[in-house]
């Protein structure tokens, strides 16, 4: 049995300097501690949590029964086996599988565990959860309270609203070391769907669910988000526009998304963002390392568009779309920032195979930017259609847009546009292209190797020798295999592009800052990629 505080009856309250109620028989040697514990549960009124055991042999042989028999606190503890039913907490209790083998509860019809508001505070641990069919939760669901989930497997349920694992309605939520397989929604959230209210995920696993709403693995709308150290593979959203987005996750109208540490891969968006799509809401995604998602038309790895985002030291590899950003896309964005990410061998079926920033603001810092491919232009990173941005320190090289002028850099329709440090070198045809641009401010940059040699700065951003731009080799160490985990993209011993940047700005040594990635006050902020390229 545990023991927990409980309240002194009414009239019971001792006063100071008042002997302990304890028996006398008892109280002599006892520690303070538990004499004081002992005194809690003699009071009048008093009363301590219990734990109720379900099973074949147990005192409930089903969990309906411990639920009815449960006061407030107590704590159900279900033995290995397999329970069928559709069970309705209506009191704060902790629900735990004990013993060694799976427990299992397998559902009959309807959503497997639901959780109500009276239901605040609960803890669900150590449970299979299957075989659900809700409107909001098919395996689970929680509204209206602060509940606890930990090291549960969800799995094989179906919403025909949202959350066909995990619906959270206005709730608090809180998810640690736990699964979601094969789970599917017809609306939103195929293993886990938050609407209001808070949700943190930890250390979770989102496993081949699917939508036809958004967000195939995971969907939050108006709610605060933390997903931090988390799988999103082979999650699949199938809607059709303009529902359709976030292949791994997606996320609606949200104050704030923090997504930080996360692997995401293998996710099929039918519209856009392929591994995350954001709309709307604010946040950051730090660390994650995001490839080989697909997206049907637009954002093959990354859709982040109407809200303000910083992308930071993530990888972003091998995403497909069929029209434009295989990468990373910043749409109507209000502001943000896309810095320290290396970004590479993605591809666009028409426009922007690594960064595309489109009718947004955005910056574009310190990134390294190789290998993608686009048909229509942009191979690299291209600012478009009225998009306003700095693009400075990064490293920019192998890109391909089909024969266009703006292989490496770029910017097109009416964009105003400043590129300053960057290094832009061996892409197909151009290292730079400005053409149409409202405002363009190409400076400090080195330029080397790009298609004939005539289009290291083509259009409007042909600046050679002018402004500080340099055509010289700046001596990077590429292995020409297609995979940048294969190159060294730093300036060797040497290269003209130390200490060439502009005069106005240093390197965190002091020094006046490089060209390129590596350059500058954010260049050496390196050390937490999700993946070691020995840089």
């Amino acid at each position: 049995m545990t023991v927990e505080r409980c309240t002194r009856a009414p009239g019971a309250a001792v006063r100071p300097g008042t002997p302990s109620p304890l028996p006398p028989a008892l109280a002599p040697g006892l520690p303070v501690a538990a004499a004081a514990a002992l005194a809690v549960l003699l009071a009048p009124g008093g009363a301590a949590a219990a734990d109720l055991r379900v099973g074949p042999s147990e005192a409930y042989t089903d969990l309906d029964d411990a639920l009815a028999a449960a006061s407030s606190g107590d704590r159900i503890l279900v033995t290995p086996g397999t329970y069928t039913g559709d069970y309705r907490v209506t009191r704060k209790v902790e629900i735990v599988g004990v013993g060694r083998g799976r427990v299992v509860l397998q559902g009959a019809g309807g959503t497997v565990l639901e959780l109500t508001s009276g239901a605040s505070g609960s803890v669900v641990r150590r449970l299979t959860v299957q075989g659900g069919n809700g409107r909001h939760g098919g395996g689970i669901s929680a509204s209206g309270g602060s509940f606890h989930f930990e090291k549960v497997v969800v799995k094989d349920s179906y919403a025909s609203a949202s959350g066909g694992g995990l619906y959270c309605g206005s709730a608090d939520c809180t998810v640690v070391d736990s699964t979601f397989k094969k789970n599917a929604a017809d609306g939103d959230g195929g293993g886990l769907a938050a609407s209001g209210g808070t949700l943190t995920v930890e250390r979770s696993r989102f496993l081949a669910n699917t939508t036809l709403g958004r967000g195939g693995g995971l969907f939050g709308h108006q709610a605060t988000v933390l997903v931090d150290d988390s799988d999103l593979v082979d999650n699949v959203n199938d809607g059709v526009a303009p529902y359709g987005g976030g292949g791994g996750a997606s996320f609606n109208s949200c104050p704030w998304v923090s997504f930080t540490r996360n692997l995401v891969r293998g996710n099929l968006a039918s519209v856009m963002g392929g591994g995350v799509a954001m709309l709307a809401s604010s946040g950051e995604l730090i660390g994650n390392l995001v490839e080989d998602n697909e997206a049907t038309l637009n954002m093959g790895g990354l859709g982040l568009q109407a809200g303000d985002y910083d992308v930071i030291g993530n990888v972003v590899r091998w995403n497909r779309c069929s029209v434009a950003a295989g990468g990373i896309d910043f749409l109507y964005t209000t502001g943000g920032v896309m810095r320290n990410n290396v970004v590479y061998g993605n591809e666009a079926g028409q426009t922007a195979g690594g960064i595309l920033i489109e009718d947004g603001i955005g910056d574009v810092y310190n990134n390294v930017v190789a290998y993608n491919t686009s048909v229509y232009g942009g191979g690299g990173i291209l600012l478009g259609r009225g998009s306003v941005g700095e693009v400075a320190w990064n490293t920019v090289y192998g890109n391909d847009s089909g024969g266009m002028t703006t292989d490496g850099i770029g910017s097109i329709e009416g964009s105003d546009t400043r590129f300053r440090n960057n290094v832009s070198v061996f892409n197909v045809d151009s290292g730079f292209g400005a053409e149409g641009s409202r405002t363009v401010d190409v400076a400090w940059n080195d330029a080397y190797g790009n298609g004939s040699g005539v289009f290291d700065y083509a259009g409007d951003a042909d600046l050679e020798g002018a402004s500080g731009n340099l055509s010289v080799d700046p001596l990077l160490s590429l292995a020409g295999t297609g995979d940048v985990a294969d190159d060294d993209p730093r300036p060797g011993a040497g290269s003209p592009v130390v200490d060439a940047g502009d005069p106005s700005f240093t390197d965190p040594d002091g020094t006046r800052c490089d060209m390129g990635a590596f350059g500058g006050p954010h260049g050496a902020s390196w050390s937490d990629l999700p993946v070691d390229f020995g840089w």
